[in-house]
């Protein structure tokens, strides 16, 4: 996990190593992120080990049997530290700001959907790709009722505040735009 904020693909590690843990598996998160993160607190509050890349590579590299990436940094750190573990990586974004590490030795590519996968086809020629969604904790979100649309008023304020604005751009992915 890449940076401070608590975005997807932050989301999509914490319940996922959740859910490992739940079965039993060792897991431990690598992020260069700091210990207020809230994918640190989370982590940690469900039992999760998470500890620093500087840490990884000084006690941990070399050690790992599955590594499961999320981010193109990640991704090439754990290939050329972990070249005996076994390496998933996941693809969560189309944008070419995301642009996935590809390397002939990651066994298995997830991407979080059609779209991702078809983006990226060219590139992940003759590699081994699954589309699997991303988990959604029904606890926390839940679907839209019939009749039930998603607020957009809020751009509606927007707009009431600042006229000259006459386009959006919405942005979810990995990069740190601030």
């Amino acid at each position: 996990v890449s940076q401070s904020r608590y975005a997807g693909s932050e989301q999509h590690v914490y319940e996922l190593s959740k859910g490992l843990v739940l079965r039993g598996h060792e897991v431990v998160i690598v992020s260069n992120t700091d210990k207020s993160s809230e994918i640190v607190k989370r982590s940690e509050a469900s039992g999760i080990v998470v500890i620093d890349f500087k840490r990884y590579l000084k006690e941990g590299a070399g050690k790992v049997e599955i590594v499961h990436s999320h981010q193109y940094g990640a991704s090439y750190l754990c290939r050329s530290k972990e070249e005996k573990a076994i390496q998933v990586s996941t693809i969560h974004s189309k944008c070419i700001l995301d642009e996935p590490y590809i390397d002939r030795g990651i066994y298995n590519y997830i991407v979080v959907n059609e779209g991702i996968r078809d983006r990226w086809s060219k590139e992940l020629r003759g590699q081994r790709v699954e589309v699997i969604m991303n988990p959604i904790d029904r606890k926390r979100f839940r679907p839209l009722s019939i009749g039930e649309s998603f607020s957009i008023e809020i751009y509606d304020e927007i707009r009431k505040r600042r006229e000259e604005i006459r386009s959006y751009i919405i942005y979810s992915g990995t990069q740190d735009v601030s």
